[in-house]
């Protein structure tokens, strides 16, 4: 791992455009964000004191990565991984997840200065990805939780085959409590940081003003801006980027931008419902000034 280009882990609240953020920036010239699968954080309480001399412990780390929930969905083997680690000789923890990454992007045949992640669940635990990569830098990305609310909403309406289909709340009040207690977490973890190891960013920002958003966010992790990440769709339909697997749900990353995202609450959510979201998420909605 480069210290020079360090990690960007992507962390947001569950439909808040986190897997969209992933695609634009994979399609930057320098940068490679792998599809989902949690394992450098699963693992890392029981091999993060692994070292090379443990020939027996790095047979088991390997066959541990293979079996982490959505790995499969890389297309990495067994093989392959075992040549990329002998030939990295990885010399710690960090360094051996950091062949995994690297490999991955070699797999989609791409070039790149640097790698980075994003999963779901790491809204919860960003001070634990940090504690593992000393030098991560995230991207918090945030959406207005009424809308999250009708994504919520309409994806669990839908008939899906997947055993990755994602299991989420449609009752407005429960959403209104995850909501902001994973802002809540978020902030508090990243007010203990140094500023330059993070930033956030609004959904709706990303929407509709992409390039100038992209442009800050190209600034944070020091970057030139490649005006590719905006044509995110394009690569995805030509090297799926995003796991077949997860399309089902995720359609719109073969779409070009939907501006038509935002808001939505307006039309989708009751009266009742808007009025329970807003007086329980009421600081959070103003701290990102959804509301006045």
């Amino acid at each position: 791992m480069n210290i020079n280009n360090p990690p960007i882990f992507i962390i947001g609240n569950p439909r808040s455009g986190t897997t969209l953020l992933r695609l634009m920036l994979s399609s930057h010239k320098n940068i490679v964000i792998t599809p989902e699968s949690g394992f450098s954080i699963w693992l890392y309480p029981l091999y993060k004191d692994w070292i090379p001399k443990q020939l027996s412990r790095k047979d088991k780390l390997i066959d541990a990565i293979l079996k982490s929930r959505k790995f499969e969905t890389w297309g990495l083997g067994k093989v392959e991984i075992v040549e990329e680690v002998n030939y990295k000789d990885p010399q710690n923890y960090v360094e051996f997840m950091s062949c995994i990454y690297e490999l991955y992007a070699k797999k989609i045949k791409r070039s790149y200065k640097r790698w980075g992640d994003k999963n779901g669940f790491y809204i919860k635990c960003p001070e634990v990805i940090k504690s593992v990569f000393k030098n991560a830098i995230f991207i918090h990305i945030v959406r207005d939780g009424r809308d999250i609310a009708c994504s919520y909403k309409e994806l669990m309406k839908r008939d899906i085959d997947s055993m990755y289909k994602p299991n989420l709340s449609t009752d407005i009040m429960s959403i209104a409590k995850e909501w902001s207690n994973n802002l809540f977490h978020a902030k508090n973890v990243f007010d203990s940081m140094n500023s330059s190891d993070h930033m956030t960013i609004k959904y709706e920002d990303l929407l509709l003003n992409n390039e100038s958003t992209l442009l800050k966010i190209c600034s944070f992790i020091g970057e030139c801006y490649d005006p590719n990440m905006s044509n995110y769709y394009v690569e995805n339909k030509v090297k799926s980027l995003e796991p077949l697997d997860f399309i089902q749900w995720k359609e719109k990353t073969l779409l070009p931008i939907q501006k038509d995202n935002v808001g939505k609450y307006k039309k989708e959510l009751s009266k009742v419902e808007i009025y329970e979201f807003e007086k329980y998420a009421q600081n959070f909605l103003e701290m990102y000034k959804y509301i006045k």
